[in-house]
């Protein structure tokens, strides 16, 4: 994730600023930002308080679709990419929007032409959906994707220790899979193509039966154990450990 961050870093996110903000321009609050937006001419209607955010700085949610954060402190250096963007990227990993960054605030924004239009008048640069999944781990990426509320069982995350479990994939009710059984499996090819998991890992996991016990594997930053027994299904948990 490092690695990820200071590619972006390097572009300049943060060195200078196009459009009408300059670097010394700074808001107190996000409502101060609200109050600017809307001067230019874009809308907040029934501005609501992120309070995910509350920890990191302030935040407005509009129901316009535009969402706002300012932060106190910029980073120490002007390279490096504040947390609070990188809370700000977190909270809405796996949505298709598009976020406008400076060293002291973003906007959250659907649409290329929303961004361009906040660009325009508030400088700052613009992420792209592909960018701003590289500030989250691949399992919280894989999380978004491929969790389904119905099939809340089937696939769980820690976002604190980086460990996601599937559960009961492929389990069997007599011949047949059972319905938890085949939901979960859908879950695991899901995870397996989000997470690029090589061939090798796949066919190692399928073949495993009920007999071999606990199996485990390893590649790049992952790391993986699963067991399989038709009544159980396969029970498996990844890991990932940013080693950059």
């Amino acid at each position: 994730m490092k690695r990820a961050l200071a590619g972006l870093s390097a572009t300049g996110l943060f060195l200078t600023a196009c459009g009408g903000v300059t670097e010394d321009d700074h808001y107190e609050s996000a409502d101060e930002l609200v109050e600017a937006y809307e001067s230019e001419g874009g809308e907040c209607n029934e501005p609501q308080t992120e309070t995910s955010f509350d920890d990191h700085g302030d935040a407005v949610r509009c129901s316009s679709g535009v969402s706002i954060y300012t932060w106190t402190d910029p980073p120490r250096r002007e390279a490096d990419v504040p947390e609070e963007l990188q809370e700000v990227l977190k909270l809405h990993a796996g949505e298709e929007r598009r976020h406008v960054a400076h060293q002291t605030w973003a906007f959250s924004v659907k649409g290329e032409d929303s961004a361009e239009w906040v660009h325009e008048r508030f400088g700052g640069q613009i992420l792209s959906a592909d960018a701003y999944r590289d500030y989250v781990s691949p399992l919280h990426n894989a999380y978004e994707e491929c969790n389904d509320p119905e099939w809340d069982e089937a696939l769980t995350y820690d976002e604190t220790y980086e460990v996601m479990t599937v559960n009961g994939a492929y389990q069997k009710l007599g011949d047949h899979l059972s319905a938890a059984g085949t939901a979960a499996g859908i879950v695991w090819f899901c995870v397996e193509d989000e997470l690029s998991v090589p061939q090798h890992v796949q066919d190692h996991i399928g073949s495993t039966t009920s007999l071999q016990g606990r199996q485990d594997a390893r590649w790049d930053e992952f790391s993986a154990s699963w067991s399989y027994h038709p009544n159980n299904g396969l029970n498996l948990t990844l890991e990932w450990e940013d080693d950059s």
